[in-house]
């Protein structure tokens, strides 16, 4: 991709990988990459927590999600990707009453 920092272009590709591609551990991976050149960037956290979940691995999913919220509590755009990233992983856990409240 031209264009961008390197972080940005694999943030932009990881959504299809995992939702398109049906690859998450790969979209996985690449987060962690994402996260080591700027662990401070609480989107990344998030989308990392995204990818987690659909690899199945619920109990690190939800300690990043947390992790992103330590970062940046008051952005806009982390709220609003918190609360159904927060649900789905809920329901993934078969924990369902939860996943619906926070929906």
């Amino acid at each position: 991709m031209q264009g961008g920092d390197e972080a940005q272009n694999i943030l932009t590709v990881v959504y299809p990988i995992t939702d398109l591609c049906g690859d998450p551990l790969q979209a996985a991976q690449l987060h962690e990459r994402v996260i080591k050149e700027n662990p401070g960037n609480a989107i990344s956290w998030v989308s990392y927590g995204y990818s987690l979940a659909a690899t199945g691995k619920i109990e690190e999913a939800f300690a990043v999600l947390d992790k992103a919220e330590q970062l940046d509590p008051d952005a806009l755009w982390i709220r609003y990707m918190l609360a159904p990233f927060r649900a789905w992983v809920h329901m993934l856990n078969d924990d369902w009453e939860h996943g619906v409240q926070i929906a």
